[in-house]
This record gives C-alpha cells, sequence and structure tokens, in this order.
C-alpha cells in the first residue's frame, strides 16, 4: 500500500524530468517503505527493478541480468559473467531511451562483491554518465549506506545527484493509520511502533488500544514480537551485546558510565557498541540545548520506538508470553507504567507539533534550533531540566514544558518554567505548555491574559 509519500514521490518524479544521467540514493531503516516508494515511482516506466539477496555475487548478477533482458530485451545471459559488461549493455540502450534501474538492497550486492563500488565507479565516469539512465540504488543498512556508499572515502562520492534518507511518520501522519483511536490512544500507538508504516499496518482501530499490544506485540505469534531482534541480526554479526547496551538505557540508563555499568562493559568498550547503535539510528545521542557537541553532560536515548517498547516490555517479560498471559503482562508489567513510558514520546510528538507551527509561521518568531535542556541553576547549583527549548540568532526563546498526566495543569507548572528560564540570555521569552488532559481554569485564565504563554492541549495537536 503506498500511503503519505507523495513529498518523495514529486521530488523523484522531478529528477526523472530532467534530461542526462541520474544517479540517486535511497536509504532508511527496513519496513519504512522505501522498496514501496521505488516501487510506486517505477509504474508506468520501462524500469528494471532488482531486489538484491543474500547470495553469492554469481546469482546476484545472474538474476539482475535475467530481469535486465526480461525488461529490455536484445541481450545474451552472457553479460551476467561480469558487472562491467551487464553496466555497458544497459548504457547502450540509456542511450536511446530514458530507462529507470533500481538496484535495491544494495548492500548485499556489495556483501558478495567487494569491487562492486569501484565497479560502479568506472561505469558511471566511463559510459553511464553520458546516457539517459535514472540509476537507483537502495539499502536498509542505514550505516553502510551513509559510511560506504555517501561518504566522502567511497569510491561513488561525487557520482550521485541526489540522495534520500526515508525517515518514518511523524506522530500526526501516524494516526492516519489508525483514526478511530482517541487522540490519547494515538500517542499511545505511536510511542509503541513509531511511523513505521509496516508496523502501523498492523494496529486495528476497531480494537482498543490495549487489545491491539495483545494480538500484535506481546502475542507469541505475532510478527512484531521479535522484530527488534530479529533487525539486529540483520546489521550485525554478535548482536547480544548490544541488545544488553539498548536494555540498559531502556531501563533508565542515559550516561555512558550508568549504561557500561549496567551492561557490564567497559567505557570503551561501551562506547564502540553506542557509536554502532547510534550509526543505525537506534540510539540517540544527546547532549543540553546550546552546549558543544563534546559537553561531558552528554546522555543516550533509544530513538526508535519499537526498540524502546520492547526493551522496556517485552524482554522482560517472554516466559509468561511464551505461556500465552497476554492479559498478564499486559495488565501487570505495561499498563502501569504506560504513562511514564509515553511521557518522553509526548515530548517528541511536541517537538513535531512545534516545527509544524514553525513553518506555518504561528510562533511568536521563527526559531532555528530545538532541544531539551538539562543542567545547574545559575543561582544555587541545583540541577534542572527544560522539556524543550528553542531559539534564534536573535536569542529570542521558546520554553515548553509537556505533561502526560491524569490530572489537569495548573500555574505552578508555568511558574516553575519561567524560574528554569532565568537560565538563559533571552531578549524574549515566550513559553508553551503541553497537557494531555488539559488545564486548570486558573491558568487558562493567566495565560489569555498574558501574550507569551500558549496552552497546548493534545485535542489542538490533531
Amino acid at each position: 500500500m503506498f500511503f503519505a509519500r507523495e513529498t518523495e514521490l514529486k521530488q523523484l518524479e522531478k529528477l526523472y524530468a530532467r534530461s542526462g544521467f541520474q544517479f540517486v540514493v535511497v536509504y532508511g531503516r527496513r519496513r519504512i517503505g522505501k522498496t514501496t516508494l521505488l516501487k510506486e515511482f517505477c509504474k508506468n516506466k520501462p524500469a528494471a527493478f532488482f531486489v538484491a539477496q543474500d547470495h553469492s555475487d554469481a546469482i546476484n548478477r545472474r538474476d539482475f541480468t535475467q530481469i535486465v533482458i526480461n525488461e529490455f530485451g536484445s541481450a545474451d545471459m552472457a553479460i551476467a559473467n561480469d558487472w562491467g559488461a551487464i553496466f555497458r549493455h544497459i548504457a547502450q540502450i540509456a542511450t536511446t531511451q530514458r530507462i529507470v534501474v533500481v538496484l535495491d538492497e544494495f548492500p548485499y550486492i556489495c556483501n558478495s562483491n567487494q569491487n562492486i563500488l569501484l565497479i560502479m565507479q568506472k561505469a558511471v565516469d566511463e559510459y553511464l554518465c553520458n546516457t539517459n539512465l535514472f540509476l537507483v540504488i537502495s539499502g536498509s543498512s542505514v550505516s553502510f549506506m551513509e559510511n560506504e556508499v555517501l561518504a566522502h572515502k567511497s569510491p561513488l562520492f561525487g557520482r550521485r545527484t541526489a540522495a534520500f534518507q526515508i525517515k518514518g511518520f511523524d506522530y500526526k501522519q501516524s494516526s492516519l493509520f489508525y483514526p478511530r483511536f482517541s487522540n490519547e490512544d494515538k500517542v499511545r500507538a505511536y510511542a509503541v511502533v513509531g511511523g513505521v508504516p509496516q508496523y502501523l499496518q498492523f494496529f486495528d482501530d476497531q480494537l482498543s488500544f490495549a487489545d491491539n499490544v495483545k494480538e500484535n506485540v506481546i502475542n507469541k505469534a505475532s510478527y512484531l514480537l521479535d522484530e527488534p531482534k530479529f533487525l539486529l541480526r540483520q546489521e550485525l554479526r554478535e548482536p547480544m551485546m548490544f541488545n544488553t547496551v539498548i536494555e540498559a538505557i531502556a531501563g533508565g540508563a542515559t550516561r555512558l558510565n550508568e549504561i557500561a555499568t549496567k551492561s557490564g562493559l567497559a567505557n570503551d568498550a561501551c562506547s564502540t557498541y553506542l557509536r554502532s547503535l547510534i550509526e543505525m539510528h537506534i540510539v540517540l545521542k544527546e547532549i543540553p540545548f546550546a552546549e558543544s557537541a563534546n559537553s561531558k553532560r552528554t546522555r543516550y536515548k533509544i530513538c526508535d520506538n519499537i526498540f524502546r517498547f520492547w526493551h522496556r516490555f517485552v524482554a522482560k517479560s517472554y516466559s509468561l508470553i511464551e505461556r500465552e498471559a497476554y492479559d498478564l503482562v499486559y495488565d501487570e508489567y505495561i499498563e502501569p507504567h504506560l504513562n511514564e513510558f509515553c511521557g518522553a514520546v509526548f515530548e517528541e510528538v511536541a517537538i513535531d507539533y512545534l516545527h509544524g507551527l514553525n513553518i506555518k509561521k504561528e510562533l511568536p518568531f521563527i526559531f532555528t534550533s530545538i532541544g531539551r535542556w538539562w543542567g545547574a541553576n545559575v543561582v544555587d547549583r541545583r540541577q534542572e531540566e527544560i522539556d524543550i527549548v528553542a531559539s534564534n540568532a536573535n536569542k529570542e526563546y521558546l520554553f515548553c514544558e509537556c505533561k502526560w498526566r491524569n490530572e489537569k495543569i495548573g500555574s505552578r507548572t508555568l511558574a516553575v518554567l519561567e524560574q528554569r528560564a532565568s537560565n538563559f540570555n533571552a531578549t524574549k521569552s515566550n513559553f508553551v505548555l503541553f497537557a494531555k488532559t488539559g488545564f486548570t481554569e486558573e491558568l487558562i485564565a493567566s495565560a489569555q491574559s498574558r501574550a507569551d504563554v500558549l496552552l497546548v492541549e493534545l485535542a489542538d495537536m490533531f
């Protein structure tokens, strides 16, 4: 099913409309919709679409050649003996007509042929560049695509004409998969599976949120039960220690020494695992807003929601899941902690919402940077945090607090936020409060009398 990728499709079509050689790199985590997007793009075009397998180089060459011959004809299978011969044949065809060639799951080709990047460099430089070929290489190994294909050291560096990192849907796009859910359940579902299209399709909004989790996530027959384990096995040869590091973060460890201690690793070894997880876009390294990249107050968090949920709740409940005690797992181990778990995701949802307002110029100023802040109060050195801070070069600031609670938020929350904002040298300060359950009448009346306070309820965000 093709859904909500119209922007990326328009960009591809715009490139296709240009004459001459185009070399497009498309990448993103597994299940994110790359293949669906590219197949939609190839509709009604002369296109050879090849999905590489984790097979030998000879088998990938043979299968790719067969697809090229089936689509474009006029070639002998003998060209399958050499990648250069295959690309030369494609160049001959593309000299007289516009054709599309897609090499999907490109890292598999690279795994079986260590010289393929050099072979493609030569092909692009010597003969493909003078054709009407629209060449696409696509990959699910984000770290490989960024480090081996797009990086400066890559033989293909400087050859691509465009690159697309396909990302997950935001909370609002994701909610279109389950329109009958309440707004609260839309956020909760997003907290569980994130914006990954293939995962979103499993949620049925004719069932309750709880039943969806029981049926689609913690059921031993469900597709999603072992998905994070499968994804790591696809990317890594020895995923065990990576799982241990992720679980330490899911359990509340955020600093390097905390994660290392919980994982039973030396700091240096733990740092290596974290670096790989960051490259895979599973873990995010955070620094306090406006601090330099080498800040000593670095924190780590899981930025892939299915990994966050799985390591927080599923991994620890495996024995009960094997006994099909789904109600017990949900009622005793998941539901009591959902508000806390969704609180961090609510902050991300609020950031997405602010980005939308920013683009539409509906905020007091246009911000150019946004993030979280934590540090010592300038007066008494007490440790404090602000959920979201945004600013621009003129030192205009937005200070935001997000409350995912089953109670209305009052004036005390605003007062605390204003006090914490004094840590910044702002020329102008504005305050935004986000609340799942709304606000007290006192706070609403106060905010209505001020131009620098914005109150956002969950309904406003949808």
